[in-house]
């Protein structure tokens, strides 16, 4: 069974979420600043952060990602239009904004390229 936990920031009007995504691995969502909530909601479930995405650029926070990602070694993904200027994997639009597509095309979200050297 998949497990979710949310992480509101109303002062923010953010959310972000810690996914279980096998037995022990956990995916993190749009993490704010503030890591080590997540890095302990991990720990207590005896999860490691394998995987990070940013669904969209955030014009109204700093977001925790890169820093999860050198704490935790997980991968860092975000979609190509973003532009970004540090290292990080690309992925699918339908894999960062599921809301707003069809269904996912046959491959895999890990199939992007490290890529984001500007």
């Amino acid at each position: 069974m998949m497990k979710v936990i949310p992480f509101v920031r109303e002062g923010l009007g953010n959310s972000s979420y810690l996914i279980q995504v096998g037995e022990k691995e956990a995916a993190l969502i749009n993490p704010d600043r503030s890591v080590d909530r997540y890095l302990k909601a991990a720990e207590e479930r005896g999860w490691q952060i394998m995987s990070i995405f940013e669904t969209h650029l955030h014009a109204d926070f700093v977001s925790g990602a890169r820093e999860v990602a050198h704490r935790t070694d997980a991968k860092l993904y975000a979609p190509a239009q973003a532009q970004l200027c540090f290292p990080h994997r690309t992925a699918p639009l339908w894999l960062t904004a599921p809301k707003a597509c069809a269904p996912p095309p046959p491959y895999p979200f890990w199939s992007g390229q490290a890529t984001g050297t500007c």
